[in-house]
């Protein structure tokens, strides 16, 4: 009599393994099918907001309608961030009229921001800020961190580059430079060289 051979058993260990991973990919599936789209999305009007600029006076994104915008996430602690804002203050004074350049700082003090821009000597027209600490907000102002927020900037720099009509052209996460500004730029109709 010939006897079949004996099949292994899988060893507890391994089923429970093997069931683990079925269940992580199964519901990486699942979470990645009901995740939301990060941020704002390209083709869409970007939300609007009003902030502070440099004198105090509030400014509306929608009233930048006309001509493209750069917005520009930024902090004087991201080291990125201090890089590029030499090279963004140069395109906002060249092409003022075309662009519109809006460095728009996220959670620091008016007190903070002012004198850090003045030692990089960049003055862009376009600069939004918190209120002074200690100080209200007019209404309708938002706080830079809301804004933020709003944007989903979970990384600076961030930047926003919006049509005309203000909508959403492209989102760039990290720094530009002399040779990606430009051809970012160039989605919005714009030739530039440094």
């Amino acid at each position: 009599m010939t006897h079949a051979p004996h099949a292994h058993p899988t060893p507890p260990l391994v089923r429970l393994v093997a069931l683990v991973l079925a269940l992580a990919v199964a519901g990486a599936a699942v979470a990645q099918a009901e995740a939301p789209d990060f941020g704002v999305r390209e083709g869409q009007i970007a939300p609007d907001f009003t902030m502070l600029d440099a004198d105090g006076a509030p400014v509306a994104l929608s009233e930048l309608r006309g001509a493209p915008v750069f917005l520009n996430f930024w902090a004087s602690w991201c080291p990125p961030c201090v890089a590029e804002l030499p090279l963004l203050d140069h395109a906002a004074r060249e092409l003022e009229g075309d662009l519109h350049v809006v460095l728009l700082n996220v959670g620091e003090d008016a007190s903070v921001v002012e004198p850090f821009l003045a030692d990089l000597d960049v003055d862009a027209p376009l600069r939004l800020r918190d209120p002074v600490e200690g100080t209200a907000a007019p209404d309708g102002v938002l706080a830079s961190r809301v804004v933020a927020t709003a944007y989903q900037t979970y990384g600076l720099p961030t930047s926003i580059l919006l049509d005309a009509d203000g909508a959403i052209v492209a989102r760039i996460s990290g720094a530009v430079s002399e040779r990606t500004l430009p051809s970012h730029l160039t989605r919005v109709g714009i030739a530039w060289a440094p």
